[in-house]
């Protein structure tokens, strides 16, 4: 089966130990040459609100920032994943790197995230239909949540997640704390951009 025409596959198909076993595998993938990721956005979420994934995800959310070299991230990751492709523009970089896993795509999102005047963010292109505008495409924190990363254990492995964990899911999420499943990440994602609507 080519893999053109797969689709992303829902978290509650694959399983959390499959999830659990790819997680180390991109950990171990990215260890082995010594870059550094963490946590964000939905993974971040269901590891702190639920101790797992959350069933409804399609993609492992992960953060790297700025200075990761991505021309040498994409050949590490081209050796494990399929569709290794970086997206974006200046300040805006994404890089997508996918596995077929029984018939469908396990997807790893991996967004870059930018330091700016006390600030970080990450730019999203956002398609015309959006629910909700963001200025510039921008999703932006407080410098303090990714200064000295906690880490979370879980399931026997430990991974670097935002600082304040609790108030970085509030400004993402509002009331994170609530157990809802969102079909469309754009309607339950919050920005604090100045000027956001």
């Amino acid at each position: 089966m080519s893999n053109l025409k797969l689709e992303c596959g829902i978290f509650r198909d694959f399983g959390q130990d499959l999830l659990v076993k790819e997680l180390k595998l991109f950990k171990k993938t990215l260890n082995d040459v010594g870059i550094t990721f963490f946590l964000t956005c939905g993974t971040c979420l269901g590891f702190v609100r639920e101790g797992q994934f959350l069933e409804h995800d399609k993609d492992i959310d992960i953060g790297i920032f700025e200075d990761v070299d991505l021309e040498k991230l994409k050949k590490v990751l081209e050796a494990v994943y399929i569709n290794v492709s970086i997206y974006g523009e200046d300040n805006g970089k994404i890089v997508w790197a996918n596995r077929e896993i029984n018939g469908a795509l396990l997807v790893f999102e991996i967004q870059v995230h930018y330091r700016k005047d006390g600030k970080i963010f990450m730019n999203r292109d956002l398609e015309e239909d959006a629910p909700q505008r963001y200025i510039e495409g921008r999703l932006e924190w407080s410098a303090k949540f990714f200064d000295n990363m906690k880490i979370i254990k879980h399931r026997g492995e430990e991974y670097l997640i935002p600082t304040f964990v609790e108030e970085y899911l509030y400004t993402a999420y509002g009331n994170w704390k609530i157990k809802e499943e969102w079909k469309d990440w754009r309607y339950n994602m919050r920005n604090i951009h100045e000027g956001w609507l």
